[in-house]
């Protein structure tokens, strides 16, 4: 199993086209998924304008990271009282259930999500060896 993860290392390191440095506008711990997520991605998939998807995925991992942080600083409280007595669900998660959502869209956009990686890259080298069907028609991928 090493030996396969070392052969990708390689495999990736050798390619002509090289992902950037992380963007100085990312901060530390952006930058952090950055470099965790560019090592592992092959760069000949994505194109330039990705990058900003990949900075914005970066950002909103961190970000994520700092809100259950503090959540958990404060105790992780599911519920907060309100001013008038009554209950309400702590800020922080609702943030935290934000940043998750804009996660989860990114990380389908950039094929980072395994589901997305199968339905795009996989069946795209499977194009005219799938199995053909006697119906016709838009509906079936006929022109």
């Amino acid at each position: 199993m090493a030996q396969a993860s070392q052969t990708k290392k390689i495999a990736l390191s050798q390619r002509k086209i090289k992902w950037p440095a992380p963007p100085k506008k990312l901060r530390a711990a952006a930058k952090k998924y950055w470099t965790l997520i560019t090592d592992e991605l092959n760069p000949d998939v994505y194109e330039r304008t990705d990058h900003l998807l990949l900075c914005d995925y970066c950002q909103a991992m961190a970000m994520k990271d700092a809100a259950v942080a503090a959540w958990e600083k404060s105790g992780s409280p599911f519920v907060e009282e309100t001013s008038r007595g009554g209950s309400k669900q702590h800020p922080m998660l609702v943030t935290i259930d934000r940043r998750q959502g804009a996660i989860n869209m990114l990380a389908t956009k950039l094929r980072l999500a395994p589901s997305s990686r199968y339905s795009g890259w996989k069946t795209a080298g499977m194009r005219g060896k799938r199995k053909t069907t006697a119906r016709s028609g838009m509906m079936y991928d006929d022109e």
